[in-house]
């Protein structure tokens, strides 16, 4: 009685997958599961938005056009989110130059200033935003915290991933050059 080839491939992958783990240092977070770009026509258009910036003022997500956008759901007491936070920063500092804006969009009750406040004790540089009543957050189907989505140059989803992950992992930075890259897989502006 042998094995199918599917149950060797499902435990080849099992055993992989637990080697990649074991070389990463212990509580970190794994980078995105990005995976191909999808070809433009696959792609839907991101919902508008206006928020007001926890900072003062509103943010609109056509600010953004002509730019690739992380848009990060999250929330100052959802752990997930926290630790990610860190990443997201690290990926702003190293692509926001390149075109690519990362913007949290908390959907904390309550007071701005609060969020405002929570921002600046971690370091967070890039825009925050405020959802109190979730009402963007439901526009983009986001029901888990954190939850991001990657907006193409044109303002099209091309990812939408739950959970947190190392967003400045090296891997997931080639996969967002390439939407960055003019005439790239990933753009489609011209298209």
């Amino acid at each position: 009685m042998g094995i199918s080839r599917g149950r060797l491939f499902l435990v080849l992958a099992l055993v992989l997958a637990l080697a990649w783990l074991a070389g990463r240092p212990p509580g970190a977070l794994p980078p995105p599961p990005l995976g191909a770009v999808p070809a433009p026509a696959e792609r839907a258009a991101a919902p508008d938005w206006t928020l007001p910036n926890v900072g003062g003022g509103e943010a609109a997500s056509g600010d953004f056009r002509g730019r690739v956008l992380v848009l990060n759901f999250w929330a100052t007491w959802c752990t997930p989110c926290r630790r990610e936070l860190p990443a997201l920063q690290a990926l702003h500092e190293a692509l926001g130059d390149e075109g690519l804006a990362v913007v949290a969009v908390s959907v904390d009750g309550g007071d701005p200033d609060r969020v405002a406040r929570f921002a600046g004790d971690h370091g967070v540089t890039f825009p925050v935003v405020h959802d109190p009543a979730e009402e963007v957050a439901r526009r983009y189907a986001a029901t888990a915290w954190p939850t991001t989505f990657v907006v193409d140059r044109s303002g099209h989803v091309v990812y939408g991933v739950a959970g947190a992950w190392d967003w400045s992992a090296p891997e997931t930075r080639v996969a967002l050059r390439a939407l960055l890259t003019p005439g790239g897989a990933g753009d489609a502006t011209d298209q």
